[in-house]
């Protein structure tokens, strides 16, 4: 082997042919067929705090696609997403109350209601007048 010249980082493509070079030559280097100052290119690598802080970036962008604007986040936490996501201004939109998608649902009685969003109902306790108690 003469020499390893290493491409300049553009892609991850890139990045596997460095890598497979770089394997190479350490295979060499450990037979001794190759010098360490035969591999060129080197000097334009990142280092490794730089590419934790492109990983860093990359993987924030990606959390953004997961959860878009508008979009909805679950939890059981009462932890602002912000700073689980780092990005965002989050409201919480369903304190103590469920949520409901909208459109028009059949229950297990055959009874057909219609939800809009947005909709809010409901009540946390509720007392059973007359007119609600089954008869027989």
């Amino acid at each position: 082997m003469s020499g390893v010249i290493l491409d300049p980082i553009t892609s991850p493509e890139a990045i596997m042919a460095n890598l497979q070079r770089l394997n190479e030559a350490l295979t060499a280097l450990q037979g001794g067929s190759i010098a360490i100052s035969q591999i060129v290119g080197y000097e334009d690598l990142v280092t490794e705090t730089e590419m934790s802080e492109e990983v860093k970036k990359l993987q924030d962008e990606v959390n953004k696609l997961k959860i878009p604007v508008g979009g909805r986040y679950y939890s059981s936490s009462d932890k602002n997403p912000k700073e689980l996501f780092g990005y965002g201004t989050w409201t919480l939109v369903s304190s103590g109350r469920v949520e409901i998608g909208a459109g028009t649902t059949t229950d297990s009685r055959n009874e057909k209601k219609s939800f809009s969003g947005g909709q809010t109902g409901g009540e946390f306790q509720h007392i059973l007048s007359v007119d609600q108690i089954p008869s027989e």
